[in-house]
């Protein structure tokens, strides 16, 4: 790791750093302290927002999620036009409409609907079906 730190290409460094940033958090993790739960988001959320400055969403989505960040992954995903990932996050944090929404920009039709059916957001599905 140390030699990634010492390279004079910054994309590099930045990649380092990030893997860096969430062996920590990882390592905070094992330990099971209830009092680390924000220290733990917070070393997964820089771990991420390096990974984004290296051109690395997928990576960068990898330490929301380790952190349980579903939203904030999903919305990178948007920010970066790409629906179809950011849908299922959506659901997984249980932001049922976001989802839905998402998956209607994917063209993911049955998608959209079955994630408001899931939600128990029915006048939503209706509201939906009928557009």
């Amino acid at each position: 790791m140390f030699c990634f730190l010492k390279t004079p290409h910054q994309q590099r460094q930045l990649h380092a750093r990030a893997y860096v940033q969430r062996q920590e958090a990882e390592a905070l993790t094992l330990q099971n302290l209830p009092t680390a739960r924000e220290e733990i988001k917070k070393l997964y959320r820089e771990s991420a927002a390096l990974f984004l400055e290296a051109d690395h969403p997928l990576e960068a989505s990898r330490s929301l999620e380790a952190a349980g960040l579903w939203e904030e992954a999903a919305d990178m995903w948007m920010n970066r036009q790409k629906p179809e990932k950011a849908a299922p996050l959506y659901e997984r944090g249980g932001k049922h409409v976001k989802a839905s929404k998402s998956y209607h920009m994917a063209s993911m039709y049955t998608e959209a609907t079955k994630t408001l059916r899931s939600g128990e957001l029915y006048e939503e599905l209706v509201d939906y079906l009928e557009t």
